[in-house]
């Protein structure tokens, strides 16, 4: 019953997804090793986004050198508090956040 059918497209590399994200009106990057940037105040920053994107990061992390590229193209790493996820599952819990939080859930 869903109206817009999600696009999925083929892999990219890091750089090319931190180009398209630019041009999003809210785009972040769940980074264990974050400790400023929360996630609530980052998905607030935008009211009512038409455009969303985030990054989620291998097994093990992101590299400095990866988030540092990130945080340098103007996508700033977000911390998810002291709870780990994992990589396969970390993508469905940063969307339902978002999700809940742009009041695509809760309205």
């Amino acid at each position: 019953g869903r109206g817009i059918v999600p696009k999925v497209d083929m892999p990219v590399t890091l750089s090319e997804a931190a180009d398209r994200m630019k041009s999003m009106d809210l785009c972040f990057a769940p980074y264990e090793c974050e400790t400023e940037n929360k996630l609530k105040p980052v998905l607030l920053s935008v009211q009512k986004p038409l455009t969303a994107g985030f990054i989620i990061g291998p097994e093990g992390g992101f590299e400095i050198s990866e988030i540092e590229a990130l945080r340098a193209a103007g996508i700033p790493g977000v911390t998810l508090g002291k709870r780990i996820l994992r990589t396969e599952t970390a993508g469905e819990a940063v969307l339902s956040m978002l999700m809940y939080e742009i009041g695509d859930i809760n309205n």
